[in-house]
């Protein structure tokens, strides 16, 4: 068994990073056709409507002014579950892009003799960039649509990204 992956060869090494970017293509590709898939349920049978008053309804219902008209069509905020689910798979992310990118790059800057403190910094770039990407498809993924309260941290991190980017082209590159 071979570990072309392994070898300091770089057309192996630029096969692998392919490889690993049509997987992940593949897959935020399926997303849609998951969320399509979950969404899908029977068809019932059309039952009789039962008349109740308007008046009734409310006092049956203890759930009734738990609806929210401005949320109707819009997308609603996330449960605290889904909040947690998309933080901890952030998380993940940030980990797993850390870990892999930044050696990568800077193993890569290394056997074409270049500045290794480069490849690293473009490492971190790159690890905020996807880990960015992977935290809009994990919102999407979980809720089903994109909240405005995740844009906000969606530019918390494009900021990071834009400062961390400046920081690399006037500190590192001297």
């Amino acid at each position: 068994m071979r570990y072309d992956f392994l070898s300091n060869d770089p057309t192996s090494t630029r096969r692998w990073i392919r490889a690993v970017a049509v997987l992940l293509l593949l897959f935020l590709l399926s997303i849609p056709s998951l969320t399509v898939l979950g969404q899908q349920q029977p068809e019932e049978e059309a039952k009789p409507e039962e008349r109740t008053s308007v008046q009734e309804e409310s006092v049956d219902d203890p759930f009734s002014d738990l609806d929210i008209p401005a949320f109707e069509g819009n997308c609603p905020p996330p449960s605290t579950q889904e909040q947690i689910m998309i933080g901890v798979g952030a998380l993940a992310l940030v980990v797993i892009c850390y870990f892999l990118l930044v050696r990568l790059m800077e193993r890569r800057y290394i056997l074409q003799d270049r500045s290794a403190l480069v490849g690293r910094h473009l490492g971190f770039s790159l690890t905020i960039f996807m880990t960015s990407l992977g935290f809009v498809a994990l919102v999407y993924l979980v809720t089903g649509c994109l909240h405005p309260k995740f844009l906000l941290w969606l530019g918390f991190a494009a900021a990071l990204w834009i400062v961390h980017g400046i920081y690399t082209l006037i500190v590192v590159r001297n």
